[in-house]
């Protein structure tokens, strides 16, 4: 239902942190390859407050890509906002693990925007590739950091098993993922669903980045119950 995360992701949440777009497939290649992020504030060069559109966003490519290359992301929420989530995350992401055994904590890379139907005025958001996320904090001071988790990234097969059987789309390709020379080809990821929904109405796949907590259990227990 909408009511889950996978389907309906708000960037509202006190469980995610929405990201400042731009090389995101930059992101995935280095997490990849081991290396350490942080998620900083929203920067002084972008006016206004709240979400920013796409040409305040453009306006700070260069910015953008060096922060990937030096380790950082950047949100567009300000610094106390950011620090209550970060807390939020860390602190749920620990005891999803700890009671549970499971990682939650994934980065979303790229997302589609749709609607249930071609009624609906409402568009829902739904993150496609999840890249496994371990948060670390050494100390209050230090803050925290992020780094790929051991699992593999995936697709979000609940959104996949949705489009298929509530809206005919079937979306071919991605299982397994396909690679590049540095771990998932995000750019081929994000055009192959583009590809599949570009007769959908209102329908459109957004290069936007977002650190949340989301679980597969629901899908993995309707998926046992359909199965048996």
């Amino acid at each position: 239902t909408m009511r889950n995360r996978l389907l309906n992701s708000s960037s509202g949440s006190k469980r995610v942190i929405p990201l400042l777009g731009g090389k995101l497939a930059d992101v995935e290649d280095r997490l990849a390859a081991g290396r350490t992020f942080v998620v900083l504030e929203r920067p002084s060069e972008l006016p206004g407050t709240g979400a920013p559109d796409e040409d305040a966003i453009r306006g700070l490519d260069a910015l953008l890509a060096a922060g990937v290359g030096e380790g950082q992301l950047r949100s567009y929420l300000d610094a106390a906002e950011l620090q209550v989530r970060l807390t939020n995350v860390y602190r749920e992401a620990r005891t999803a693990r700890e009671e549970g055994g499971v990682n939650s904590l994934y980065l979303a890379v790229g997302f589609l925007c749709y609607r249930e139907t071609r009624q609906a005025t409402r568009t829902r958001r739904a993150p496609l590739l999840l890249i496994p996320l371990e948060i670390k904090r050494k100390s209050g001071r230090a803050g925290y950091s992020l780094v790929k988790g051991g699992d593999e990234t995936r697709i979000n097969v609940t959104l996949l098993e949705y489009l298929r059987r509530d809206h005919d789309v079937n979306i071919t390709g991605l299982e397994p993922l396909p690679e590049d020379e540095n771990g998932v080809d995000v750019a081929l990821v994000l055009r192959i669903v583009k590809d599949a929904i570009k007769d959908e109405d209102g329908w459109e796949v957004t290069d936007e980045g977002q650190v949340g907590l989301y679980s597969f259990s629901k899908y993995l227990l309707w998926r046992d119950l359909r199965d048996r």
